[in-house]
């Protein structure tokens, strides 16, 4: 069973995820001050995300593709 986590640790939870997939200290910035407040606003319990494939990379041929929050 999952346990349910404390504000305070759902939150440093949150970093710490950001920080793996974004790379870029002002994106992630970006993302928890200014994106996250407004889904939590809204009263959101979880996003949704579209993605779109736009090919592969020169160099080392890895996927490319955009992500849009909804």
């Amino acid at each position: 069973m999952y346990k349910t986590l404390e504000e305070k640790d759902a939150r440093r939870e949150a970093v710490r995820y950001v920080q793996s997939v974004i790379y870029g200290e002002a994106e992630g910035k970006r993302v928890l001050e200014t994106i996250l407040p407004k889904y939590l606003e809204a009263g959101a319990k979880q996003s949704f995300i579209e993605n779109y494939k736009l090919g592969y990379r020169a160099g080392d041929a890895a996927e490319k593709i955009l992500l849009k929050l909804i």
